[in-house]
């Protein structure tokens, strides 16, 4: 499907719109470019498709949490 056959038009946010469209801070905005959630229209210019400003924001709601915690064996203690 070309862009010129979809139904919706495609829009090109800035930062702060980014930010606004989601819900959330611009500086929320950039940490989701910086886990390569989220990527600019072209690498000079800093505009991001709003369907892809909404995916980034659905894919974080995916991680919330804290990392797992891995139990580490105590080798030393175990042989004593």
């Amino acid at each position: 499907m070309s862009i010129s056959e979809r139904s919706e038009p495609v829009r090109i946010l800035t930062l702060a719109q980014a930010a606004k469209r989601v819900g959330k801070s611009e500086r929320q905005i950039r940490r989701y470019i910086e886990q390569g959630l989220l990527e600019p229209v072209a690498p000079s210019i800093k505009r991001y498709y709003e369907q892809s400003v909404v995916k980034a924001e659905k894919e974080s709601r995916s991680r919330v949490g804290r990392p797992r915690k891995t139990r580490e064996k105590n080798v030393s203690n175990s042989s004593a």
